[in-house]
């Protein structure tokens, strides 16, 4: 994916909670405001940039990390009503299929919306390996990350009527199935 971890700052942290909660408390009109020149410019300061596009799936709200991606993650949103539930894929890279399951759910399904992971949880050094004691590019275990900067905003939006689902794979023969 091009995608190479580094750690975010604080002003980043704040700034997507907070586009991330203005973009939820949107989503059922789902009209100009969420495209502002405001919610952008709040965007930009954490390295993201919003769109609003029209898919066979509906009308999806994405924020994306701008280019050249630095893993903080990839938020995708449902406009008008859906059930109440953000899935989450932390570990896409790792996990079997997990990156995968969360798409064909989010697009199958009626849900709010879905996070992936955009850097391997364990690369967010050349010389990482899985036995070191932290892994600062794992966003399921970084309470300092964007990811979680993202889940935040989400339950503040929703006054605590958003479940959040966290998509797990597994190693190829490890359990008899997927998810």
């Amino acid at each position: 994916n091009g995608a190479v971890w580094r750690s975010p700052t604080l002003v980043e942290r704040e700034a997507l909670r907070e586009g991330i909660r203005l973009i939820v408390e949107n989503l059922e009109k789902c009209d100009a405001n969420i495209t502002s020149a405001s919610l952008q410019q709040l965007l930009l300061k954490a390295g993201y940039e919003i769109t609003l596009e029209t898919l066979k799936e509906g009308r999806l709200v994405f924020v994306r990390e701008r280019l050249p991606g630095f893993g903080g993650g990839l938020f995708v949103f449902r406009c008008g009503q859906s059930a109440p539930v953000i899935l989450q894929a932390p570990h896409a890279f790792y996990d079997a299929k997990t990156g995968g399951i969360a798409r064909r759910l989010f697009v199958e399904g009626p849900y709010r919306g879905a996070f992936w992971n955009t850097v391997h949880r364990y690369k967010s050094r050349p010389d990482e390996t899985e036995a070191d004691p932290v892994h600062p590019a794992d966003v399921a275990h970084q309470f300092g990350s964007l990811f979680q900067s993202a889940t935040i905003g989400c339950a503040l939006a929703s006054g605590a009527r958003l479940r959040f689902f966290q998509i797990h794979g597994f190693q190829k023969g490890a359990v008899p199935y997927d998810v």
